[in-house]
């Protein structure tokens, strides 16, 4: 049974921020030019574009939508991306892109100070350096622990999974602050992922499997980040299973939780991208 009390509800604190947002760009009178590149498609990713085009229509910066084929070139693709980001503020290429193309190397292609989604290697080093902007997914989990007063001060934290989305980024943010923490990788033999899960008292998941993390791997108490989503049943699930509700102090529901609070915090570095590039 599902405890509301314990849910941290993502989409209020989401439209707390969309409303600042709307008031910041009302008072500057701002035309903010954000791009959004996908190519392919996705359930999943689509959802997110709808909301993230959504978020921006109510806020007053509407991304540009730019839709390629999945047979798209990885040269063309570059090309587009070139020019795409010489006429925008802020841009973003939507994950995941097709097997033929090298998401690393299209993603360098990025220029730091427009690449929102801080998802090149040069945008990271800056984030570490305390230089550029918040990874959305890393403000997103702090956004949530805030509203919750939770400190990751002297806690054992367990981050399970080490995806470019949720496990590394936030692992930079955790060094960078010098907070220790552990990780569990596909490498992590089961005893160690056993010990690891029971000694937490914070877990960030981003596996995206639905439902790995039952409540029999959990201690009594422990706050649970679940950013991983996927699909099961035509429906968006997370990691967290429901059996393990009532064994956390809190939790973050999928969807309602991490997905509207890293949409708020991408359009949150899009708005600094803006001020940046137009001082």
């Amino acid at each position: 049974m599902e405890s509301n009390g314990k849910r941290i509800d993502g989409r209020a604190i989401a439209r707390r921020i969309q409303e600042e947002l709307t008031n910041k760009a009302r008072e500057n009178d701002v035309h903010v030019l954000f791009s959004l590149i996908m190519v392919g498609e996705d359930p999943v990713t689509e959802n997110f574009v709808r909301y993230k085009m959504r978020f921006g229509e109510k806020v007053g910066i509407t991304p540009i939508l730019f839709r390629f084929s999945s047979s798209l070139s990885q040269e063309e693709f570059i090309s587009q991306i070139g020019s795409i980001g010489e006429r925008s503020d802020a841009l973003i290429v939507q994950l995941p892109l097709p097997q033929h193309i090298d998401t690393d190397f299209v993603l360098s292609q990025i220029p730091s100070e427009k690449d929102v989604d801080v998802l090149s290697q040069e945008a990271l080093s800056r984030f570490v350096e305390g230089k550029g902007f918040f990874p959305p997914v890393t403000k997103a989990i702090l956004h949530a622990l805030k509203a919750k007063g939770i400190s990751l001060k002297g806690k054992s934290i367990v981050l399970y999974g080490y995806g470019k989305l949720v496990g590394k980024p936030f692992s930079l943010y955790l060094e960078r602050e010098g907070i220790p923490f552990s990780v569990i990788r596909s490498t992590t033999n089961d005893e160690e992922k056993r010990t690891f899960l029971k000694g937490a008292d914070i877990i960030v998941s981003g596996i995206g499997i639905p439902g790995i993390l039952k409540g029999e791997e959990i201690k009594e108490g422990v706050v649970v980040i679940d950013a991983g989503t996927s699909e099961s049943g035509g429906s968006v699930v997370g990691d967290l299973h429901p059996d393990a509700y009532e064994k956390t102090s809190f939790y973050t529901p999928v969807p309602g939780g991490i997905g509207p609070l890293t949409i708020a915090s991408l359009f949150e570095n899009v708005w600094e991208a803006w001020k940046r590039n137009s001082e």
